[in-house]
């Protein structure tokens, strides 16, 4: 799942690591890939792993040992589909550990993992977040992982001494209860960043009207008048309304940190929405509907009809990025070979920022609030030791390797040093679907994620190779909470995300006046807890600002 490298520390989004020395850092093929995948990548990750030696267990019964898992299921990871892939295959060939996963619904997880907290009968291992399973660890549900990292995993444990990795694991005694959930969010992760945010057009379009790329604003308004005064065609279109407002928002200057819309500021956070420079957005959003150059059904179209728009030539643009190219190209030119999609350089605002395109992190900074593996005490300590080891594995390049890339010759060969699929559908989904193998981030740095994830197509590969990875914003590094804050941060944002959007679409499509209601908004909002949940935000940055010295 890890892959080590050396990495000198320094500044990061108004973040200082004070640390002279080179250390070793957990960077690549991490173990949680977004919430959904978090179980089903343990399971694919392990199969590689070989052991010094078998477990006493194991090699007393002389036939696999089980570790049982629960974990959250999405539908579009199933884990009925784990133990057909190559991947776990090789598990049970080179370890002799057979993982049974228990997988629980999404929507059912809290309440199963109250249950089985409260009875205290659960599997070996368990999906927990840290600081989560903080709370129950002090209780004695979870086995301390250091003492067992120390003894079985030394890289590992290694990585666990490094003061981020402990910030985030870790409690207040430096105990850690949830194992193989080790980030480093907060160094400087340069090309991890990738934009996802832009504008992709009509190329063949633009140039037929003897047009050339705009590179403002009010450039591409003019155009898009012209396109559907001229062509008949919606000028644009989103499958989502907020990559639109993130799209506007990025012209003011405002970064949004990932998951709340709020913005570091002066060294302190801000809810984005109600900025003055947000009231700006929500102006162009009503500009852009009143006159019939965004789509109007932004705020209630289905994938189904969105695809429609774009590959059936209704629609001149769309707010997406590079990963929507070469499929837009590809279905488009079965009704028109001339049809090609294009990527648009950053659009300059009003503002006077540098243009830029939105940008995520694809590396660390992804997982500082995914969930980690509680281990229960109760389990014998030959399943605690095969536990580690294969922890310690996932710690390695090797491990890596077969994590992002599977079994050489069966799904990746090696040629002129460099390694490459050999697989049908080598794009991230085929390849984890068919496979097991979920290409993230590894040891050799984005070698994996490019070859699963760069566009095969010259249009999709122009807007990759020079917008994405050359273009794009750096979010401010995730905010951590403890249980508490991250309770109350949930039911909050809740209220105050559903609160926003309904005024934003109702300013956007002018059932409500902005002039008239925008401070209407701004009271409604405070009165859901607006400053409550910026509290809560900047108590928890200022803490982890102590704790880095910075």
């Amino acid at each position: 799942m890890y892959a080590l490298r050396t990495k000198p520390i320094g500044r990061v989004s108004g973040l200082r690591i004070e640390n002279q020395t080179r250390r070793r850092l957990l960077k690549g093929n991490k173990l949680f890939l977004g919430k959904l995948i978090v179980g089903f990548l343990l399971a694919t990750g392990t199969a590689g792993s070989v052991f010094a030696a078998p477990t006493q267990e194991a090699a007393a019964a002389d036939e696999p040992m089980v570790i049982t898992a629960m974990m959250m299921q999405h539908p579009n990871n199933p884990w009925t589909m784990v133990g057909d892939s190559i991947v776990f295959q090789e598990l049970e060939r080179r370890t002799g550990i057979d993982f049974e996963w228990q997988g629980v619904p999404a929507g059912d997880y809290p309440a199963r993992l109250s249950t089985v907290m409260a009875t205290g009968e659960f599997p070996d291992l368990i999906q927990i977040h840290p600081k989560e399973g903080q709370v129950y660890g002090l209780q004695g549900a979870f086995e301390p992982v250091n003492e067992l990292a120390r003894m079985y995993a030394p890289t590992y444990y290694a990585a666990i001494q490094d003061p981020i990795n402990r910030f985030y694991n870790a409690d207040e005694a430096g105990d850690i209860y949830t194992v193989a959930s080790l980030m480093d969010p907060q160094m400087d992760m340069g090309e991890a960043v990738l934009g996802y945010v832009f504008v992709d057009y009509r190329k063949d379009i633009l140039e037929d009207m003897g047009e050339t790329e705009p590179a403002t604003l009010e450039e591409w308004k003019a155009l898009w008048r012209k396109v559907k005064d001229e062509r008949g065609l919606i000028p644009v279109t989103t499958r989502w309304r907020g990559w639109l407002y993130q799209l506007l928002i990025n012209m003011t200057g405002i970064v949004h940190e990932p998951q709340y819309n709020t913005f570091l500021e002066n060294d302190v956070y801000h809810y984005g929405p109600i900025d003055d420079r947000a009231r700006w957005v929500v102006e162009q959003l009503h500009e852009l509907y009143d006159e019939g150059l965004l789509d109007q059904e932004f705020a209630t179209i289905q994938h189904a009809q969105w695809e429609e728009r774009v590959t059936a030539g209704q629609a001149f643009s769309m707010i997406e990025g590079f990963g929507r190219i070469d499929w837009a190209n590809g279905l488009g030119r079965e009704l028109n070979p001339d049809y090609t999609m294009w990527g648009a350089w950053p659009v300059q605002g009003p503002f006077g920022v540098e243009p830029k395109v939105v940008g995520a992190y694809i590396g660390p900074g992804l997982f500082a609030n995914q969930p980690g593996w509680g281990i229960n005490p109760k389990i014998s300590d030959e399943k605690k030791q095969a536990i580690m080891s294969v922890v310690e594995f996932l710690s390695s390049p090797a491990g890596s390797e077969l994590t992002t890339w599977g079994v050489e010759g069966e799904t990746f060969a090696i040629n002129d040093g460099k390694r490459e699929y050999i697989v049908e559908n080598p794009s991230a989904y085929g390849v984890r679907t068919s496979y097991g193998v979920w290409p993230v981030v590894d040891a050799i740095y984005m070698e994996s994620y490019d070859a699963a994830n760069r566009p095969r197509h010259p249009e999709g590969q122009h807007a990759y190779d020079n917008i994405s990875l050359k273009m794009a914003t750096k979010p401010q590094p995730p905010v951590v909470f403890n249980t508490a804050e991250a309770e109350r941060i949930g039911e909050l944002w809740a209220a105050i995300n559903t609160l926003q959007l309904a005024y934003y679409d109702k300013f956007t499509v002018g059932t409500l006046d902005i002039d008239s209601e925008w401070d209407t908004f701004i009271s409604d909002i405070q009165d859901a807890g607006v400053e409550e949940f910026m509290t809560i935000m900047n108590t928890a940055y200022q803490r982890q600002k102590a704790f880095f010295g910075s």
